[in-house]
């Protein structure tokens, strides 16, 4: 947030305060947040001052259903790690916009492909389980989307190691690193977004300020060049300050 009303929680499991004396109301929180958890709502009436008066685009969520593939065996409800999300209602397959979090479990648990899922933010993520505190299992608790899961041993001998990734279920909210109790420096996730699907913003100073603390395009150019991929380590440059401009 722009002025420091929302903050971290110190607990074992991260948790936001909104300080009702810092907070302004702009509702910068409400379009950006991908889980809907976070409503500004005024004299009981929910609202958005900031996108209302163009300052700020919302998020762009693009799920397509086939209706005439799908056969409702309820296979993507299962695999949905969101509960609600995915409905079959009245021999209806119903998808609550709000709720969804833009991975593709559904998408990969259709037989028919009848379901195809756009993420909203792109990005990389990369996690070395060898620098993890021994036991440690808190980013599996609080991925939204569970992408990082504890994985069984090949072998019944060998020692499971404490988590692994599923990157392409990563949905890029950063839940993982927040919680992860190892010190920034050293921490064993490697993790940054490189573009978010949006509608088309203002030149506001907000969505500018916001997407310099949510897009780390040099870590990712730093990732790029580092394989060799320098050409496209410039695209994303390029990519970003198109968006911004």
């Amino acid at each position: 947030g722009p002025v420091g009303a929302i903050s971290e929680g110190t607990t074992e499991l991260p948790k936001l305060t909104v300080d009702p004396e810092k907070c302004v109301l702009c509702g910068i929180c409400d379009p950006i947040c991908p889980f809907n958890a976070l409503k500004l709502e005024v004299d009981g009436k929910r609202e958005i001052p900031i996108v209302d008066l163009k300052g700020f685009p919302t998020l762009l969520k693009k799920i397509e259903h086939d209706k005439n593939k799908c056969e409702l065996c309820g296979k993507c409800v299962q695999a949905c790690p969101i509960e609600g999300a995915i409905k079959i209602e009245d021999g209806k397959h119903v998808i609550d916009i709000a709720l969804c979090i833009t991975c593709p479990w559904c998408e990969d648990a259709c037989p028919k492909g009848a379901i195809r899922v756009r993420k909203v933010v792109e990005g990389y993520i990369k996690i070395h389980p060898e620098g993890c505190p021994r036991g440690c299992t808190i980013c599996v608790k609080v991925c939204p989307a569970k992408a990082i899961y504890e994985p069984k041993p090949e072998k019944s001998w060998e020692r499971a190691q404490n988590i692994a990734l599923r990157e392409r279920y990563c949905i890029y909210c950063g839940a993982c690193v927040i919680a992860c109790p190892v010190q920034e420096d050293t921490k064993p996730i490697e993790f940054c977004r490189t573009s978010i699907s949006h509608a088309p913003p203002t030149r506001s100073m907000a969505w500018h300020t916001t997407l310099d603390k949510l897009i780390l395009t040099k870590g990712m150019a730093k990732e790029l060049r580092a394989r060799g991929l320098s050409k496209a380590s410039d695209a994303i440059k390029d990519r970003m300050l198109k968006k911004q401009g």
